[in-house]
């Protein structure tokens, strides 16, 4: 029995549809949640080292899928099997063919879901990736997610509005929510929302009126953007104290009396120095009051004309009934 399995048009037609299925599953073990969240780890911990263990872990992946395929094409009873147990020294024309399978690099999602893929060392059109474009996809790809969550939300409130027979005017007399929110909610009129906040207001609101748990359909909605933080990295370091730059941790009540005592301190300083700057008040002298003198009497009478009178200031006497 002769079998010639190393023939070239055999070869050729395996390695074609083996390497096709072969990066057709790389592609997608690049674009699984679990291959991102590790090269967002590398990224974070590594920095700029983080692209060479990018290109290791593509050759464990390459390795782990050729192995793999060997063990799918040999199949056990396949008369291919026989003629390898006839023909020992000869190898199969499967194996023949994962050998010569060339991986070819993987091409980019079209629905944009491995933006993070390299996060910046992934080449596209010659170019790497930088961090803010990564981000920006990163971001597209959440504001997605997050249009198609509402819209299906909209929908499941809009058939269960329309099994309790209830129209928009009622829902808003029970929940509060403008008619035009709720009929933009139901038909997924999304420019015509709120910011995210007040969705998930109102859907936890209707939600709860309808019978649904309101609650959880607000979570099921996807976060639109993190939380940023107020102040930026830059500004945090240099609001810090320069104790606890030292290392020296001081409980916040030492800190609040120390703050106390300087405030009264202040205010104590301010009013002794606004008592010392009050002019003091002038003491007006009390007038002097004279007494006439027996010389200054004698004086007197002495510069009186003849024939004037001195008038007494004696008071006259009582008249008597």
């Amino acid at each position: 029995m002769s079998l010639n399995y190393g023939s070239t048009p055999i070869l050729a037609t395996a390695s074609t549809e083996l390497g096709m299925l072969a990066s057709q599953t790389e592609a997608e073990l690049y674009d699984t949640p679990v291959y991102r969240k590790v090269l967002a780890q590398l990224q974070h911990q590594m920095g700029a080292a983080a692209e060479s263990a990018q290109v290791l872990i593509e050759s464990v992946a390459r390795t782990a899928i050729q192995l793999a395929l060997k063990k799918v094409t040999v199949c056990p009873g396949s008369q291919e099997t026989e003629a390898e147990s006839e023909l020992p020294g000869q190898q199969s024309s499967s194996t023949k063919a994962i050998a010569n399978i060339n991986f070819p690099a993987p091409k980019a999602s079209q629905s944009g879901n491995n933006s993070l893929r390299g996060f910046g060392s992934k080449r596209q059109g010659g170019k790497k990736l930088s961090l803010a474009e990564a981000k920006a996809r990163e971001e597209a790809r959440r504001k997605k997610t997050w249009a198609r969550v509402l819209r299906e939300i909209g929908r499941e409130i809009q058939e269960v509005r329309q099994e309790r027979s209830l129209s928009l005017y009622q829902l808003h007399l029970q929940t509060l929510v403008p008619c035009y929110h709720l009929e933009a909610l139901e038909n997924g009129w999304l420019d015509r929302l709120p910011e995210d906040i007040y969705i998930r207001g109102f859907i936890r609101r209707i939600g709860d009126v309808l019978g649904l748990d309101g609650a959880r359909m607000a979570a099921s909605l996807p976060v639109l953007e993190p939380i940023k933080s107020v102040l930026p990295p830059w500004a945090r370091e240099e609001s810090r104290s320069p104790i606890s730059n030292l290392g020296i941790s001081i409980p916040p009540i030492y800190l609040y009396l120390g703050y106390a005592t300087l405030v009264a301190g202040a205010v104590g300083t301010v009013g002794w120095l606004s008592e010392r700057s009050q002019p003091e008040a002038l003491v007006q002298p009390e007038p002097a009051i004279s007494t006439p003198t027996p010389d200054s009497q004698l004086s007197n009478t002495g510069d009186r004309k003849p024939g004037s009178t001195i008038k007494r200031d004696i008071a006259p006497p009582e008249v008597l009934p």
